[in-house]
């Protein structure tokens, strides 16, 4: 993409508590997959092109999404007060963009 981190500067401006939270949730779902608990994880949209899933550590919330069946791609991160409309294509437009630069 364009070099940007969004999901790890997110990240970065939480107090500590919150980065070892969701840093916990991450380093989980690397080593798992997808999550089962839908208090910590879940679908949030599915069309033809994309499913797109957060991860849920309160307030905060990181969208994701598969490439392939196991590898995990983080969109970006927001609090949960956010709208989740908007978020979500935030998110499609992010996956989209990369997948349309891994084909070339």
């Amino acid at each position: 993409m364009n070099g940007n981190h969004l999901v790890k500067d997110f990240i970065d401006l939480l107090p500590e508590k919150d980065q070892k939270k969701i840093s916990s949730l991450l380093r989980l779902a690397a080593k798992r997959g997808s999550l089962k608990n839908p208090e910590k994880s879940k679908k949030l949209h599915s069309d033809k092109q994309i499913n797109i899933y957060e991860f849920k550590s309160k307030p905060y919330r990181i969208l994701y999404t598969f490439f392939g069946e196991k590898t995990i791609i983080l969109s970006h991160g927001f609090s949960k007060g956010a709208k989740i409309k908007n978020e979500i294509k935030r998110a499609q437009g992010f996956f989209n963009q990369l997948f349309e630069e891994k084909k070339k």
